[in-house]
């Protein structure tokens, strides 16, 4: 019981199981946690789970392409936003980097360079009417999409 609650301890370790044989060996066997986003502050770079929790990981040519998170506790707030962005993998996917502050809100930079601004809050219904804009020929015209003006969506062509 003690090995158990070490090892769920761990915030970089995904399941575990025990095996004993007869003989006596104890097997273990771990799965780690994949890394879910870079989070960068204050210039250190973490990895963190889907949770916001920073794994303590020594990976060094970690070769998935994740998502770089940037802002001041950033990590505390993004499994609310990914609930939401998870719901639609096509634009989740297309994911370069995202980047918060406190009484701004979010910018998402897609990996075509476009740029998303969003608010704090109403954001499922704001990613909603944003796939609408997506989905139509508006999207290729355009690199900037502000939708933090209630019951606006601002477009422009300045850069990201």
């Amino acid at each position: 019981f003690k090995l158990r609650n070490n090892l769920e301890s761990f915030n970089e370790i995904e399941s575990f199981s025990f095996s004993l044989s007869w003989s006596g060996v104890l097997t273990i066997s771990i799965n780690e946690k994949i890394p879910f986003m870079l989070w960068v502050e204050e210039n250190q770079n973490n990895y963190i789970d889907e949770d916001g929790k920073i794994l303590k990981l020594n990976i060094r040519n970690f070769d998935h392409n994740l998502i770089t998170l940037y802002g001041k506790e950033a990590n505390k707030i993004i499994p609310s936003l990914f609930q939401i962005l998870q719901k639609n993998h096509q634009f989740y996917n297309r994911i370069n980097e995202i980047f918060f502050e406190k009484d701004i809100g979010w910018k998402i930079k897609l990996k075509n360079n476009n740029c998303i601004f969003l608010p704090l809050d109403r954001i499922e219904k704001l990613m909603n009417i944003f796939e609408n804009v997506y989905e139509s020929d508006l999207y290729d015209e355009f690199t900037l999409f502000d939708l933090r003006v209630n019951g606006r969506v601002y477009m422009s062509n300045k850069k990201c």
